[in-house]
């Protein structure tokens, strides 16, 4: 009895490490449409005026 509670609690911690270990990309990365593009533009635009008028 002993021994096979031990092979399953064995068990179980071998498939809770592989579950860490295979974690894989956590957050995808952003996809870029066209309408985005303006818009990065202008505001980089908006950006660098905004410092000009700082300094």
């Amino acid at each position: 009895m002993r021994t096979i509670s031990r092979q399953a609690l064995n068990i179980l911690r071998i498939l809770s490490r592989l579950r860490d270990n295979n974690l894989g990309p956590l957050l995808p990365e952003p996809l870029l449409t066209m309408s985005d593009v303006p818009g990065d533009v202008v505001l980089a635009k908006n950006a660098c005026i905004s410092m000009l008028a700082i300094l």
